[in-house]
C-alpha cells in the first residue's frame, strides 16, 4: 500500500512537472532567441571589423614597406648613375639585384611574387 501511494505521487509530480514544462516553455523560447539575436547583432559584426581592421593596417603597412623599398631602389640607381665628384674611388657593385626587383610593367612587383622569388617557392609545380 505505502509502494502504491508513493507511486501516485510520484505520477502526480511528473503530470504537475509536465504542465508547468507546457505552460512556460512558450515563454522561455523568445527568452533564448534574445540572447542569440543579441550575440548575432554584436558580437558578428564586431569581429568581422576587427578582422578588416586588421587586414587594412596589414596592407597599408605591406604597401607602405614596398614603397620604401622601391624608394631605396630608385636612389641606389640614381646614385650609380650619376657621376663621382672630387677624389673618391666608385665602388662596383652587381647592378642584377637592383635591376631584377621592380622588372614588371610599371617598376612594381607584388609582394606575393617578390617573396616566392626570395624564398624560392615554385607555384607551378
Amino acid at each position: 500500500m505505502k509502494l502504491l501511494l508513493r507511486l501516485a505521487l510520484m505520477a502526480l509530480a511528473a503530470v504537475g512537472a509536465k504542465s508547468l514544462y507546457d505552460r512556460f516553455r512558450p515563454r522561455m523560447a523568445p527568452v533564448g532567441a534574445t540572447g542569440n539575436r543579441v550575440v548575432g547583432e554584436t558580437l558578428t559584426p564586431a569581429v568581422r571589423e576587427a578582422a578588416l581592421s586588421v587586414k587594412n593596417a596589414t596592407t597599408h603597412a605591406a604597401h607602405e614597406v614596398a614603397g620604401a623599398a622601391q624608394q631605396a631602389i630608385d636612389e641606389l640607381r640614381d646614385a650609380a648613375a650619376s657621376p663621382v665628384q672630387g677624389g673618391e674611388t666608385p665602388t662596383t657593385q652587381d647592378p642584377a639585384p637592383v635591376a631584377a626587383v621592380g622588372s614588371t610593367a610599371g617598376g612594381r612587383e607584388p609582394l606575393s611574387a617578390m617573396a616566392e622569388r626570395d624564398l624560392g617557392i615554385d607555384d607551378r609545380s
